[in-house]
């Protein structure tokens, strides 16, 4: 996992499995790049296994930036959009095909 920031925007990104052991690291991340930007992007592209616990991280996080008005878009891998469509969670988030389409969409004067 690594962080990248980008004007306002924070990327991280994310490879490997996501589930109860790598978790609390990755919700560490994630929190400390809300705090630091307008807008945050998971990019979740490498990501190989994506358990219950990072569905979880997900759904906290959705909220943890609406919390605190920072926009949070997802790229997504297909192992990560599965498990949104088997937990009917597709539609709660803004998912791109790539971590360019997301940054552009949430460049000042585009977002």
């Amino acid at each position: 996992m690594s962080v990248e920031h980008r004007g306002l925007i924070s990327l991280v990104h994310v490879s490997g499995d996501v589930d109860a052991s790598t978790v609390d690291h990755l919700a560490r991340a994630v929190r400390h790049a809300l705090a630091a930007s307008h807008a945050v992007v998971l990019d979740l592209q490498h990501v190989t296994f994506f358990a219950a616990a990072g569905v979880r991280l997900l759904l906290q996080t959705r909220q943890s930036a609406m919390k605190v008005n920072t926009k949070l878009h997802l790229v997504g891998a297909k192992s990560v959009m599965r498990s949104l469509e088997l937990t009917g969670l597709t539609g709660e988030f803004t998912v791109h095909d790539t971590v360019a389409e997301a940054v552009a969409t949430l460049e000042p004067g585009r977002a």
